[in-house]
């Protein structure tokens, strides 16, 4: 997974290695805590990512994208999460390069991640 490629060398080292083993564990964690499918679920399992407020519209576009026939299994949540950490990911370099202001409200990646998600639904 590039996003935890964070030196960007194509490669990652072992630390590197050892956060997505930890995202992966995180996941699974979260995917039994919360059992059961459906957008309320995956609200859930986004608060315990941190995505704190994100919007009904954005679970239910995560939901009708990562599910299959209604039903999301570890594969396809492991999946959702990867995309929200992607939008995380966007939302640090957006930060890094200056493009966005740093504050500390920790919904900002929330409003990230909404506004990826209403982009893929268009």
């Amino acid at each position: 997974m590039r996003i935890f490629d964070t030196s960007r060398t194509g490669h990652l080292n072992i630390y590197e290695f050892i956060a997505i083993y930890r995202y992966l564990e995180i996941c699974y964690a979260l995917f039994n805590a919360y059992n059961g499918s459906g957008p309320e679920i995956i609200k859930s399992r986004l608060t315990g990512l941190g995505f704190i407020g994100a919007t009904q519209c954005t679970v239910d576009i995560l939901s009708k994208i990562f599910s299959y026939n209604n039903t999301m299994d570890l594969n396809n949540w492991v999946a959702c999460a990867a995309f929200v950490l992607q939008s995380r990911a966007i939302y640090q370099d957006l930060l890094d390069q200056g493009l966005m202001q740093r504050t500390q409200n920790p919904q900002d990646a929330t409003k990230i991640l909404d506004s990826i998600t209403l982009l893929i639904d268009k």
